[in-house]
C-alpha cells in the first residue's frame, strides 16, 4: 500500500474538500478521521455556509488541532452546492481532489487507496469509493451511487458496481480532468452537479471507476441540507438536453411522451397528501376546538401547491432549457 513515508514513490498532494452547514459536531468527527489517515501529504479545504455561530466553534476546534497539514477554512453566505464546491476547489492545490461530506467518516487507509489507484492509471478521471450508509431507510440506504435514466432522471443503484455517478460523500477527482472540463456547471445549484461533471469528464475519455477499498461511513443526521425552492425537474431536464439532446423526430417523440408520463406521476404523488383522515375532517369541522390541526393542514396545502407549481414550471420552461443546453453544447 502506498504511504506518505515511502521515499521512492510519487507522493501527490491530496486536497480534501468538505462542504458543511450547521453540523459542527459531525464536521469535527469527519476532520479527525481525515487527519488520522495513514496518508499524510494532504490539505483540507472547508467551505462553511452556516447561518449560526457554528463557524466560531469550528474555528476554535481547528485552532486546537496539532497537525502539520494545511487547513483552509472558508466562511460564506449560502450558495448553491456547485458554486460552493467550485470555490473550495479553486482554493486548493492538490493534484487529487477528495470530496467527503461533513457527516461522513473516512477509514484510516482511504486516502492511500485513492492515491494508489490514481497513480496506477493516468486515465482515471473520477474514482467512487464504497460508502456505508448508517441510519438511512428505503432507497436512501444506497445513497451516493446512481445512474442517469429516462429524461435525465437520477436513479439510485443497489450494487455500486452498476453506478455511473458517485456522490460527494466519497468521490475523488483528478485535478487535470477537472480543469480540462472547466469545473462545475453552476446552473446545478442544488443537485446533479456531480452527474454533470462525471458525464463531461467521461466525454474527455477519462475513466470513472468504483474502488471498494476506499471506505467511508455516512451517518444519518437529523439536520439535513434543504433548499426549499430547488426544482430538481428543471435540473434533470437541463442535464438531459445538455448530454442527451434528441437528434431526430423519434427521439423527441420519446422524450415528450416520457415527460408527460412523469408529469402525471409527479402530480399523482402530490395530490393524495391533501386527503384528510377521518380525524382530520372532524378537526376541521370543529375548527375552533382544533386550531392546530387546521394549521397543519394549511401547511400541507401550501407545500402541495408549491410542489405542483414547481413540476408545472419545469415543463413550461422546456424551450428555455433546450436553448440554454444548446448554447453550452456548442460553446
Amino acid at each position: 500500500m502506498l504511504r506518505a513515508t515511502d521515499k521512492n514513490v510519487n507522493i501527490p498532494l491530496v486536497s480534501v474538500v468538505i462542504i458543511t452547514r450547521d453540523r459542527e459536531k459531525e464536521l469535527h468527527r469527519c476532520i479527525k478521521s481525515i487527519l488520522n489517515n495513514t496518508y499524510k501529504n494532504i490539505e483540507i479545504i472547508i467551505f462553511d455556509n452556516s447561518c449560526n455561530l457554528s463557524g466560531e466553534i469550528t474555528q476554535d476546534f481547528l485552532s486546537s488541532l496539532k497537525c502539520k497539514c494545511n487547513i483552509k477554512y472558508i466562511k460564506s453566505s449560502p450558495k448553491g452546492f456547485a458554486e460552493m464546491r467550485q470555490i473550495a476547489i479553486n482554493n486548493s492545490k492538490g493534484r487529487i481532489i477528495m470530496s467527503i461530506d461533513d457527516d461522513c467518516v473516512a477509514e484510516k487507509d482511504a486516502i492511500a487507496h485513492i492515491v494508489r489507484r490514481f497513480i496506477s492509471d493516468e486515465k482515471i478521471g473520477i474514482l467512487g469509493g464504497q460508502i456505508i450508509n448508517v441510519g438511512f431507510k428505503g432507497e436512501e440506504e444506497f445513497k451516493g451511487r446512481g445512474r442517469i435514466g429516462i429524461n435525465g432522471k437520477y436513479e439510485v443503484v443497489r450494487d455500486p458496481k452498476d453506478a455511473e455517478v458517485f456522490g460527494s460523500g466519497n468521490m475523488s477527482i483528478r485535478r487535470e480532468a477537472f480543469d480540462e472540463v472547466g469545473g462545475y456547471d453552476l446552473f446545478f445549484s442544488g443537485g446533479l452537479e456531480e452527474a454533470d461533471l462525471t458525464l463531461r469528464i467521461k466525454m474527455k475519455d477519462y475513466k470513472v471507476i468504483y474502488e471498494p477499498s476506499v471506505k467511508v461511513t455516512h451517518f444519518h443526521s437529523l439536520f439535513r441540507f434543504k433548499h426549499k425552492w430547488r426544482n430538481l425537474n428543471v435540473l434533470r431536464i437541463y442535464l438531459f438536453f445538455k448530454h442527451y439532446m434528441p437528434d431526430n423526430i423519434i427521439g423527441w417523440y420519446k422524450f415528450f411522451k416520457s415527460e408527460l408520463s412523469m408529469l402525471a406521476e409527479d402530480i399523482n404523488k402530490l395530490l393524495p397528501k391533501l386527503r384528510l383522515t377521518p380525524r382530520g375532517k372532524k378537526d376541521l369541522i370543529h375548527i375552533t376546538r382544533s386550531k392546530q390541526s387546521c394549521l397543519i393542514y394549511l401547511k400541507v396545502f401550501y407545500n402541495v401547491c408549491l410542489g405542483l407549481l414547481k413540476v408545472i414550471i419545469a415543463r413550461i420552461i422546456i424551450p428555455y432549457l433546450i436553448y440554454k443546453a444548446y448554447k453550452v453544447r456548442n460553446s
